[in-house]
């Protein structure tokens, strides 16, 4: 039986099985749907930029400021509470984007979240890394590939912390 994330059992779930699957070449992943392609996902990594770093105090008006405490624990972010900091010229390059990926480089590492329908210009902060990706990469599902406890147990693994 496959164990990985892509599953040919589909009983009591809305998703149909596809006709036809391979091996996906990646052990922790198994079968795939034949007509996958399975790419590293640094291939569609346009940009990685750490955070805004600043010693001012919060604003009153400005772009919001996103923290470690901003990530819901579900790879989303709610900037709701988030503190705003002055509108500089090298304030620009920080602002987040739409499927934009940041995470958490120290504190909480590993923490992250997914950019989803800001409602106000928000820059992160300097703990955090943004990952910026082609639009050939679909963010959802990298936000359930990095929330899923398979992805968590391989890099537990890999990095020999279990």
């Amino acid at each position: 039986m496959n164990k990985g994330v892509t599953t040919k059992n589909t009983k009591g779930s809305k998703n149909k099985a596809y006709p036809k699957y391979k091996p996906s070449g990646v052990e922790w992943l198994g079968d795939v749907p034949e007509h996958w392609e399975v790419k590293k996902v640094r291939r569609f990594l346009l940009d990685h930029k750490q955070g805004y770093y600043s010693t001012d105090p919060y604003a009153d008006e400005g772009f919001k400021l996103l923290r470690i405490s901003d990530f819901d624990g579900n790879g989303f972010v709610n900037t709701i509470d988030s503190p705003l900091v002055e509108k500089k010229a090298d304030t620009i390059q920080f602002l987040l984007k739409e499927d934009d990926f940041v995470f958490a480089r120290t504190g909480g590492a590993g923490s992250f979240g997914i950019i989803k329908g800001l409602s106000e210009k928000t820059i992160f902060a300097s703990y955090l890394i943004r990952f910026r990706f082609s639009k050939q990469t679909y963010a959802n599902y990298l936000r359930y590939a990095f929330t899923s406890k398979q992805l968590f147990k391989e890099l537990l693994e890999i990095f020999m912390v279990v």
